[in-house]
């Protein structure tokens, strides 16, 4: 086997592209450039990209590649967290998408170690390296099922007994919205002055050839208001919220039904909402008939009887 360095000009001067690890006739025989401009064509929703997008191909179109090879891809190294892992996406000329799971993410060079995506490739094509969201997948028996997330041992999904007729998988994503998020939203539009705080994203994936029998209970993190203590008048901001409430789902949803007040706890006046989407294509919305309850500080509960995505 041969291990070869890519060297690829920019800006005048050489960056490394990729290695590629493989027999010489194949190395050889390989050509690769960066095509970032391409970049928007590769990376989807909630994908976050941390390298170059580089395009690897046979100079020869007479030669056969023997595969597998290996192709190691600089990237940035982000924070990953519970909730994202690193993925080396290749795309072909059809731009059809796999995802292939890093072997190794580091290697030396010289005496000091990098950050390199490394993954056994079976074709040719557009490679990146993504941050994404993490996968947590599971079956739901006809029993039903009790299921805490390993990235959030917070979140929880009951299913109740015979809450699907046969087993069910299911495949759920975690998108944690930073606080900054949210005051960076209230500072730029009014509409949003009176939300506290949210969940995060939870996008989630259920067969949807199977009608839900009986009702999910769902329990998410959520931070309380820490400025909940202060006084003023609740009343008004009560108004506030629900007001805040209904634009969020004109906006998005005209036909979303009036935003109602809940009152949880002694003296909590902050009100609790459900916003979702049935799929891409219909939008958010703001399901006001579905009841959400504080469990605990920081953490709500909720039923829901259909599916979302």
């Amino acid at each position: 086997f041969f291990f070869s360095r890519f060297l690829v000009e920019e800006c005048g001067t050489n960056e490394v592209a990729c290695f590629i690890k493989g027999p010489a006739t194949a190395v050889e025989n390989l050509k690769c450039k960066i095509v970032n401009d391409s970049s928007s064509l590769v990376v989807d929703d909630s994908e976050e990209l941390v390298s170059n997008v580089i395009s690897i191909e046979c100079s020869d179109y007479e030669k056969t590649i023997p595969f597998p090879i290996n192709v190691a891809i600089p990237f940035t190294s982000h924070f990953r967290g519970n909730y994202r892992e690193i993925i080396v996406k290749v795309t072909d000329v059809n731009f059809q998408s796999n995802y292939l799971t890093p072997i190794s993410l580091e290697r030396y060079q010289g005496n000091h170690k990098e950050t390199f995506a490394e993954v056994k490739i079976h074709q040719l094509g557009v490679f990146s390296v993504l941050s994404c969201l993490k996968k947590e997948t599971f079956t739901v028996p006809k029993a039903g099922l009790s299921q805490n997330l390993s990235m959030d041992s917070r979140i929880l999904f009951c299913y109740h007994p015979e809450a699907f007729s046969s087993p069910a998988p299911v495949q759920l994503k975690i998108q944690p919205i930073e606080p900054s998020l949210i005051s960076t939203l209230k500072a730029r539009h009014d509409m949003y002055h009176s939300v506290v705080s949210t969940s995060a994203l939870v996008y989630v994936h259920h067969p949807s050839a199977q009608p839900f029998n009986s009702s999910v209970t769902i329990t998410l993190p959520c931070p309380p208001n820490s400025e909940k203590k202060r006084k003023g008048d609740e009343t008004e901001h009560v108004r506030a919220i629900s007001a805040t409430v209904k634009r969020v789902a004109m906006a998005h949803h005209p036909r979303a039904l009036s935003a109602s007040v809940r009152k949880n706890g002694e003296s909590l006046s902050d009100t609790l909402k459900l916003l979702g989407h049935r799929n891409k294509e219909e939008g958010w919305k703001v399901f006001d008939d579905v009841v959400i309850q504080n469990v605990q500080n920081g953490l709500v509960s909720f039923e829901l009887n259909e599916h979302l995505e």
